[in-house]
């Protein structure tokens, strides 16, 4: 059963400000989504998942057109900037939602972070219980990248270290957006071999990579 999480950051976005039924089409291909993004069916079907209904011979009003147009407004533009702020594409046999990979990396990020903390909790419950509270205990040391991704493929928990925002100077307003638009690029190559991955430690490795990226990214 495919399973995508609903980010608050979505009625904060332009498209929210669209009619009723072209956000609740989206809503609908998102909850059907498997784990790539796509979405198998006919335009009709998909439409009666969602319970929808509109004028088809007003364009304005066609959801598909809407979902499929670029949006000058939308957040997506400085992630993935050759989208155009389009949500989905159609494919062979139904449509992609084009940035579903980049919010399941989060998502992948979340439910990391909380298995870590509730590891983190259970050992400091045992540290607790067998040592007395003067005893000392020692730090738990970061881990590399490689390390920290066997560990996470094997089920273990890692520790998570609070990341400070990402600074980076630059001469021009030009060389920022060059350095904007090589970020982008490797992620794109980072989100296409996410696609082929075939073991969890390569896919998880992949995924702390694009997290990183997009720490950047946000960051500037």
């Amino acid at each position: 059963m495919s399973y995508s999480k609903l980010f608050a950051s979505l009625v904060h976005s332009s498209l929210w400000t669209q009619e009723d039924h072209v956000r609740l089409l989206f809503v609908t291909l998102l909850a059907i989504a498997d784990r790539e993004g796509f979405v198998y069916g006919s335009r009709n079907g998909l439409e009666r998942a969602a319970n929808i209904m509109y004028d088809p011979k007003n364009v304005d009003c066609d959801p598909w057109e809407q979902l499929m147009a670029p949006d000058p407004d939308s957040s997506d533009l400085l992630r993935n900037p050759e989208n155009e702020g389009r949500r989905i594409e159609a494919v062979p046999g139904g449509f992609r939602i084009l940035n579903y990979l980049y919010y399941r990396s989060l998502r992948n990020e979340d439910d990391r972070r909380e298995q870590n903390r509730i590891a983190q909790a259970r050992h400091r419950e045992k540290v607790s219980k067998s040592k007395p509270s003067s005893a000392s205990v020692n730090r738990v040391q970061p881990l590399s990248g490689q390390a920290e991704a066997e560990r996470e493929a094997e089920g273990e928990a890692v520790p998570t270290y609070k990341r400070e925002p990402f600074r980076k100077s630059f001469p021009s307003l030009k060389a920022k957006n060059a350095y904007i638009n090589k970020l982008n690029q490797i992620k794109r190559d980072k989100i296409r071999q996410l696609d082929k991955a075939t073991t969890k430690l390569a896919e998880t490795q992949l995924t702390k990579e694009i997290e990183k990226l997009n720490w950047k990214l946000e960051s500037l």
